[in-house]
């Protein structure tokens, strides 16, 4: 008789055989090769690859924290549909919805060749908040990070918020003198009346 098996974890392998009374039976090596390249995978720092575990989206553990202004790096994979690394070249393209520190526009836009499969993108994220980066190619199905937690950096200037003003973090521009300036606000004062008083809101930022 012939048993049928289904491998979707690309490696060797060797099928054991067993039977009450006899002695096992182990096959020679098999190679499962990678299928057909399908599906990106994006890592932050803290997830690994887990090649074949399809419910996990082909990873285990969790995003560390990383600090704002920091960077650090996403790596990005061209995967078979079980998160088989292969070794397709697809450009990629990585996206955050966070303010692009270099570039002083909002969302971080990143766009490479992977080689032999693979590369890594480095990104340095600006608010302190919970986000995700995700990646993207012509031909293959999307993948995203698990929550990225950004904490603040160390206090470096005083944010004066007056009526009609509100604090937007990380949003540029990143100026560092003692003029004003609409970094990390947006809107404008509201017209106050003289002789009566209104409430200041400072920040450490």
């Amino acid at each position: 008789n012939f048993a049928t098996v289904n491998m979707v974890t690309s490696s060797s392998w060797t099928i054991t055989a067993t039977a009450s009374g006899m002695s096992n039976g182990i096959s020679s090596v098999v190679y499962v090769k990678p299928n057909i390249p399908s599906r990106l995978a994006i890592y932050a720092p803290g997830e690994n690859p887990e090649p074949g575990y399809t419910a996990g989206r082909g990873r285990i553990g969790s995003p560390t924290m990383r600090t704002a202004g920091a960077n650090f790096d996403l790596t990005v994979r061209a995967c078979d549909a079980y998160y088989n690394l292969t070794a397709a070249t697809p450009t990629v393209t990585v996206l955050v919805d966070d303010w692009d520190i270099d570039n002083e526009v909002y969302r971080i836009q990143r766009t490479k060749n992977l080689i032999n499969g693979t590369t890594t993108f480095t990104v340095r994220l600006a608010a302190a908040k919970v986000t995700v980066a995700s990646a993207t190619a012509s031909g293959y199905t999307l993948d995203y990070t698990g929550g990225i937690y950004v904490s603040s950096d160390t206090p470096y200037r005083l944010l004066v918020l007056p009526p009609g003003v509100n604090a937007v973090a990380g949003k540029p521009p990143y100026v560092s003198s003692e003029t004003w300036s609409w970094g990390g606000i947006t809107n404008s004062p509201t017209e106050r009346v003289a002789g009566q008083s209104f409430p200041i809101t400072i920040r450490a930022v």
